[in-house]
């Protein structure tokens, strides 16, 4: 179709009015659009306001039928798992198989997600008798399962776009009518999620489960009303030609706006849905493959935002934590980086196709606006909240994207509307002419006609004016007009810049992220100390995890000893980073002598470094202990070649014994030196286990023992003590353990000789004070005269002669190189 105009009063210069490069118009008769019988309420007929009510119960009940499908899927799901669901929902719940398999409740909690996918807020109670006494756990939660949305608002706006096709209606009408659609929806949606609402009753349990609420009356009544007038209002489009206004040109450019960002959405969260379904199935089985059907929107909503450098953040009762893209795999931060700016310029080529707005200031800020409320919608729809409070225990919590996603998609829509201007005129020569024609959208609202009335028909005497049609036919892509060389250099140039400006951004945001995750986060802290192990390197290993023992306690944690320790770790890697606000869990996974060992570290924020990072300390991290047992009175060993000297006070566990802060490796212990009479034997080599559960049994212990010079030195003083007792020429030698039997006056007896009849042997032994030398299965004999005549003046003396057994012990004392056998006196 060729460029025409129709002729009336008015001034024709004016007719191409913004419209350039078009050609001369030439005439064409209006054609009216088909006139409404009736432009009131009060025309409408009854027919079309129960059809209006009966498409609002359509809506809700195809939602129900699409919430079973997502409960069947489920069921099947866990069926197909390995994992023994049934068994845990009824240990939580306390439930039976018998009741959760019920008909009611299994066509009760489709009813229920249909009104959360309305907005409703999904209440719920739990009441357990425990010893006799009811506990309550009451609670709330919100999430909107936009798959169930989808459907309604689908089936509300082809329902009344068939309508509007059929029977035009007056613009009150259409909201009227679309209102009564909301209001009908609402009402079934109350009616029947009271009448289904989910209760489960068992001895000592009961568990009731409904979405009834303000929320789901209002979000039905909005939703409803607007997917119904979206629907009249893409139905009405073709009745006639519009009347181009400055307002209807606005509408016409933020309509197509919103297009393009929502082909743009959809697109993004197709190619992340689908990835991200794919690892649910390969990671997380069939159970969570067949629910991600219902939640997999939500889930793509957020892989959108943090594709665009935003952030999912994770708030509750015991900490926060912030889920970015920076946060994955290197490789799929990379491949997201890649996919946004692929995305980014395809929306810039579309916008060049699809734009409306004329040109102005005002035309760069329709697609960062339509981008921010877009962003807003998100961000709202996609969060989920929970409350649970029962007595004492209260607990919330919350998922969403951050309430800056707005603002960064809105910076996105900024930096896509210049590529549109800048870069798009360079690729849309080389779209084919059946997408440029799908993404540029219907030109109908570009096409000026006669202002005449599109619903009664009527052309108003404003319409007396001449006013050029499109220059081209719908059916038919629009050329690109050739660029001027001055027009081609600017944009050489602010392509380039543009370019630029994207990737230094886009550049900063990686840097940052990697330098805040690596460099200056809590797994560099961590790095750095499994790195410092592997090296020997002890100083900077307590310098990070502290032992927090005492300065007597660290002997062993020096560089020198640490250094020559063999069998320290030899390779390490980090599994996961878990972040909550100011605290961060690094789980790591090192190598000893080829075994793994998994270790935890908690890390809190620090201050500032580097100005724009922050350091991380380690608050809580492994530790290892090393016992030490050397006798009393020794204070000198040697650990790995090294001399240490162990204070007196450093004994904790037992006389002797010491307890050492080290770190994973083997030590070897070279006792003190030993005496003439004491050695302590040899080193002993210990393997301190990097697992922290290992504990290296009873560590190095060193126990004296005697050397045979003590017991040859014990005896020959023993044997010269008996020498000097058998040389005695009395009764009872003292200090000496041989002695005769008398009585009476020690004059009646005299020349008193001691001999050995039989030699003793001699043993010293380890007893519960000390040392003690025994002697065992020696006899001596004793020859004496005795005054017999103990009445007579004169003595006669007769020869006398007794065997004594000599059984005796006598106490072997040692200091260093001296040995004293000690006789009682």
């Amino acid at each position: 179709m060729t460029s025409q105009s129709v002729h009336a009063t008015g001034d024709p210069g004016n007719s191409t009015g913004d419209q350039p490069h078009l050609p001369p118009p030439s005439t064409l008769p209006a054609q009216p659009a088909q006139p409404v019988q009736g432009t009131s309420l009060k025309d409408l007929e009854p027919a079309r306001w129960i059809h209006a009510c009966l498409s609002g119960a359509l809506a809700y009940g195809l939602t129900v039928v699409g919430a079973l499908l997502a409960l069947l899927l489920m069921i099947l799901g866990a069926v197909l798992s390995p994992q023994d669901i049934q068994g845990s929902v009824e240990g939580f719940t306390g439930a039976s198989a018998a009741e959760f398999g019920s008909l009611f409740l299994f066509i009760a909690v489709p009813f229920q997600l249909a009104g959360m996918g309305l907005f409703g807020t999904l209440q719920g109670e739990m009441s357990v008798n425990i010893l006799g006494a009811a506990v309550t756990v009451g609670g709330s939660g919100w999430f909107v399962p936009l798959a169930l949305t989808g459907i309604t608002v689908l089936t509300l706006a082809f329902v009344a776009r068939r309508a509007a096709r059929k029977q035009p209606t007056t613009t009150a009408q259409a909201w009227a009518l679309s209102a009564a659609s909301g209001a009908a929806l609402a009402v079934v949606a109350l009616l029947l999620g009271i009448l289904f609402a989910v209760r489960l009753e068992e001895e000592g349990t009961s568990i009731t489960l409904s979405s009834v609420s303000w929320s789901l009356f209002l979000g039905s009544l909005v939703i409803g009303t607007l997917a119904s007038r979206v629907g009249r209002s893409m139905g009405a489009r073709r009745n006639g030609p519009l009347a181009v206004t400055a307002a209807r040109r606005t509408v016409a450019g933020v309509s197509a706006a919103f297009r393009v960002v929502g082909l743009h959405y959809l697109t993004y969260t197709l190619i992340g849905g689908s990835v991200l379904l794919i690892g649910t199935f390969v990671f997380g089985g069939a159970v969570a493959g067949f629910a991600a059907l219902s939640w997999l929107p939500n889930l793509a909503g957020w892989m959108y935002g943090i594709g665009h450098l935003s952030v999912v953040r994770q708030v509750s009762t015991i900490g926060s934590d912030n889920v970015s893209t920076f946060d994955w795999p290197m490789w799929a931060t990379l491949l997201s980086l890649l996919l946004t700016i692929a995305l980014a310029a395809a929306a810039s080529v579309a916008w060049a196709l699809a734009r409306r707005n004329a040109a102005g200031w005002a035309s760069w800020l329709v697609l960062p606006a339509v981008f921010l409320t877009c962003g807003l919608a998100i961000t709202l729809l996609s969060t989920g909240s929970f409350e649970v409070q029962g007595g004492i225990f209260a607990a919330s919590g919350s998922i969403a994207l951050a309430p800056w996603t707005l603002l960064i998609l809105a910076l996105w829509g900024g930096t896509i509307e210049a590529s549109s201007r800048f870069v798009a005129p360079w690729l849309v020569p080389y779209v084919p002419a059946k997408v440029r024609r799908f993404v540029a959208g219907p030109r109908d609202t570009n096409r000026i006609a006669v202002a005449q009335d599109p619903h009664t028909g009527a052309l108003p005497a404003s319409a007396q004016t001449t006013i050029p049609l499109d220059a081209q036919d719908e059916d038919q892509a629009a050329e690109p007009k050739p660029l001027s060389p001055q027009a081609k250099k600017k944009l050489k140039i602010g392509a380039v810049v543009a370019g630029v400006v994207v990737v230094l951004g886009i550049g900063a945001a990686v840097t940052y992220n990697v330098l805040a995750t690596s460099t200056y986060g809590p797994q560099a802290q961590v790095e750095k100390y499994l790195q410092a192990l592997q090296d020997g390197d002890a100083s900077t290993a307590v310098e990070i995890v502290d032992p927090n023992v005492p300065s007597a306690e660290r002997l062993l944690l020096s560089d020198e000893i640490y250094g020559a320790a063999e069998n320290r770790i030899t390779a390490y890697e980090i599994r996961d980073v878990e972040q909550e606000g100011d605290t961060a869990i690094v789980t790591a996974e090192i190598t000893q002598d080829s075994q793994t060992t998994p270790l935890t570290f908690t890390l809190e924020k620090g201050d500032s470094t580097a100005v724009i990072f922050h350091e991380w300390r380690v608050a809580h991290g492994s530790s290892w202990t090393l016992p030490v047992q050397v006798p009393t009175g020794f204070t000198n060993i040697a650990v790995n070649g090294v001399d240490v000297e162990i204070p007196a006070q450093q004994a904790q566990q037992a006389p002797g014994t010491f307890a050492f802060a080290v770190l994973p490796g083997t030590y070897v212990i070279t006792p003190p030196e030993g005496t003439r009479y004491v050695t302590l034997g040899e080193a002993q080599t210990v393997t301190v286990s990097a697992d922290p559960t290992v504990f290296p049994g009873e560590g190095a212990i060193f126990e004296p023992s005697m050397t045979g010079a003590l017991t040859e030195d014990a005896i020959a003083q023993v044997q010269a003590h008996l020498a000097g007792c058998m040389a005695a020429k009395e009764s009872e030698p003292a200090g000496c353990p041989n002695s005769a039997f008398t009585f009476g006056d020690e004059e009646d007896y005299r020349n008193f000789i001691w001999t050995m009849t039989e030699e003793p042997t001699f043993e010293v032994t380890e007893s519960w004070n000390g040392l003690l030398l025994t002697s065992d299965g020696g006899v001596m004999t004793v020859t004496y005269e005795q005054n017999t005549n103990w009445l007579g003046d004169e003595p006669e003396w007769e020869k006398q002669e007794e065997q004594m057994p000599l059984y005796f012990s006598a106490p072997v004392q040692i200091e260093g190189d001296k040995l004293t056998v000690v006789f009682e006196e």
